[in-house]
């Protein structure tokens, strides 16, 4: 089983408005993320929890972890769905809400690959350019609750290069963050 942590509590202060409920395809941006990982989570292959801030989101029917402290950047999300997880030696896999174009059968094929063996982290890359979705062994968990500020899981896999595995996505648009409007 792998925890996934979808994060959504951000302030969208690039792209000038709340970007997680902008329609995008004729659906709120969030929404195609969470729609894959919540149907996935109903057939078993990982868990779903979605990190967010209050009156961001409009309701989900996901199991919602809210981050008093969003306004400290991510690593306050990243800590709080890391606190939120049943103790039973699962990764996580942390998922970005504003990334639209992740296919159902990128996410499906990362989260169904695992942790390789020998390997602690694996992150998504497209065309050689690293992205995220990334899934974290708990040994790092301790790292990733120390983290401060905007600084996300990159810090750690900074620190532990030899560790960490790629999952190849054929089309880099999926891995593409929506951060302003055009």
């Amino acid at each position: 089983m792998i925890h996934c942590i979808l994060l959504a509590a951000g302030f969208s202060r690039r792209y000038g408005g709340n970007k997680l409920t902008a329609l995008i395809g004729g659906r709120e941006m969030f929404r195609h993320t969470a729609d894959i990982l919540q149907k996935l989570a109903g057939e078993g292959l990982c868990t779903l929890r979605i990190v967010t801030r209050p009156g961001l989101l409009p309701e989900t029917g996901i199991e919602t972890v809210m981050n008093p402290d969003a306004e400290e950047g991510i690593a306050s999300s990243v800590r709080a769905g890391i606190l939120s997880l049943p103790e039973d030696g699962a990764p996580a896999a942390f998922f970005a809400a504003d990334q639209p174009y992740l296919s159902e059968e990128s996410i499906r094929g990362f989260l169904a690959s695992g942790l390789p063996r020998g390997k602690g982290i694996m992150r998504c890359e497209a065309g050689g350019k690293p992205g995220n979705p990334v899934m974290f062994d708990r040994k790092y968990f301790p790292e990733l609750l120390a983290l401060k500020g905007d600084t996300g899981g990159r810090q750690v896999m900074r620190a532990h290069p030899g560790d960490i595995a790629e999952y190849h996505i054929e089309n880099a648009k999926e891995l593409t963050d929506l951060d302003e409007r055009e």
